[in-house]
């Protein structure tokens, strides 16, 4: 692939984030330097009235930022960066949806991608979570229940919070 067209687009959506979306775009800024494949970087402050954009643009000129005059949340926030992506002559192939507070380990990227283009059939992927200290974090829940509803506020064993009888996978 001619690395002038991304195969990935990664987009993050700040809002009075500053610190934390800077030590996220410092985990992704590692990352794309040991990509085999071009990647581009968008991110859109919703209206930070702490100097994240600022700070963004000052630290990581490469990356397009959209300074959103009001906070439009996440989802509309990425669909505004979705819209200038969509309106590029060669769009990537793959997008990431990023939250500000995550922080990308090393290889993770190459290998969602490297999946992706495996498994042409799949449409969407979904991250392995760690909490900061390395304990694992559900990122996948059924659907919520009642019972589920009743073991988060009423924890009657510590086993059962993250079983598939509340809903978590493994």
């Amino acid at each position: 692939m001619a690395p002038d067209i991304p195969t990935l687009a990664v987009i993050i959506v700040s809002y009075n984030t500053r610190q934390i979306t800077l030590n996220c775009l410092e985990s992704v800024w590692a990352e794309l330097g040991r990509l085999p494949f071009s990647a581009r970087v968008w991110v859109v402050d919703n209206a930070s009235s702490d100097g994240s954009a600022e700070a963004i643009a000052e630290r990581f000129p490469g990356l397009y930022l959209i300074r959103s005059e009001e906070n439009l949340g996440f989802a509309k926030g990425t669909n505004l960066a979705l819209a200038h992506i969509a309106q590029e002559v060669s769009p990537p192939a793959f997008v990431l949806f990023l939250n500000p507070d995550t922080l990308v380990q090393p290889g993770a990227l190459g290998a969602m991608v490297a999946f992706l283009q495996g498994h042409p059939h799949v449409g969407a992927v979904g991250a392995q979570l760690f909490y900061e200290d390395g304990r694992f974090q559900h990122g996948a829940f059924r659907f919520p229940t009642l019972a589920m509803a009743f073991f988060d506020f009423w924890p009657l064993h510590h086993r059962l919070l993250d079983s598939p009888l509340n809903g978590r996978y493994g």
